[in-house]
């Protein structure tokens, strides 16, 4: 079994070899302004950004209005007088979700690529007729 710094060095050796580009370089060699992020920090980071998401998202849906939601309602309440009331019946959406396979179900298609041209396309009429020479109506 290979330690850590004996897998990283057959793994470079083996990059090497294989001549894929770009050709590997030292983190010294790098241009200025690319910045190199470490593996561990940047899961850790994202982990956090997505915990965060999914906190925001929970707070959000539990509070009922966002910030955003209750600055339109105020400036929907300005233009109402004292006799108007607001609509106070929304129906909560449960989260949805969906197989992958429900994307890819065959179902009727939504419409035709037909287009009306009134007038009937029968077998008599494709035979005999065509869009320069229409049939009688």
């Amino acid at each position: 079994l290979l330690t850590e710094e004996e897998l990283e060095l057959v793994t470079l050796e083996l990059y090497e070899r294989g001549s894929y580009s770009p050709s590997y370089g030292d983190e010294k060699e790098t241009m200025p302004g690319i910045e190199i992020l470490d593996e561990l920090e940047d899961a850790k980071k994202r982990k956090e950004m997505m915990d965060e998401a999914d906190n925001a998202a929970v707070a959000s849906s539990s509070l009922g209005l966002s910030l955003a939601e209750k600055e339109m309602e105020l400036i929907a309440r300005k233009g109402m007088t004292d006799d108007e009331a607001t609509f106070s019946v929304e129906a909560p959406l449960e989260a949805q979700t969906f197989l992958w396979s429900e994307k890819y179900r065959p179902r009727k298609p939504r419409y035709f690529n037909r287009v009306h041209t009134g007038f009937e396309w029968n077998k008599y009429n494709q035979t005999h007729y065509d869009m320069d020479n229409p049939p009688p109506k």
